[in-house]
């Protein structure tokens, strides 16, 4: 481990703007035909989804595309740890309707604002099976 920059005092240029509020942030940054994105995370443990209701969703005021496994963008393998990949994911997100675990992606609102995105991914329903410990199934 390099120490040659341990213990010294080094002015920090940005300290001043952060402690009187005008630093500037990423999201302090207004860009033109910025669009924004909104995760469906799972509600099940484990099972598949059988079926998005989507209607309300498209409906919704900024809504540029929804993005589900049965209309999904071409992801491929996340990189392995020893490819250099940090995500510690490897099943690539919204390729199939198996539910996996708890909080999984299982949609992407795409809108023209955080705040429709988010509302819309709210409108969003879905219907799945679920596998319980006993390797049945439950419907809803």
């Amino acid at each position: 481990m390099n120490t040659a920059f341990q213990g010294l005092n080094r002015d920090r240029f940005d300290a001043k703007l952060k402690v009187t509020g005008r630093a500037k942030y990423a999201g302090d940054h207004d860009l033109a035909n910025m669009a924004f994105g909104y995760l469906i995370q799972s509600g099940i443990s484990r099972g598949q989804i059988r079926s998005f209701d989507l209607g309300a969703a498209q409906e919704s005021s900024g809504v540029i595309a929804i993005f589900t496994p049965f209309n999904s963008l071409k992801l491929y393998h996340p990189l392995g740890r020893e490819e250099g990949g940090a995500s510690g994911d490897v099943i690539p997100l919204l390729q199939d309707t198996q539910v996996h675990y708890f909080g999984q992606t299982i949609g992407l609102i795409v809108a023209d604002s955080f705040e429709q995105a988010r509302d819309a991914a709210g409108d969003a329903g879905g219907a799945w099976a679920t596998e319980d410990l006993g390797g049945g199934a439950r419907h809803r």
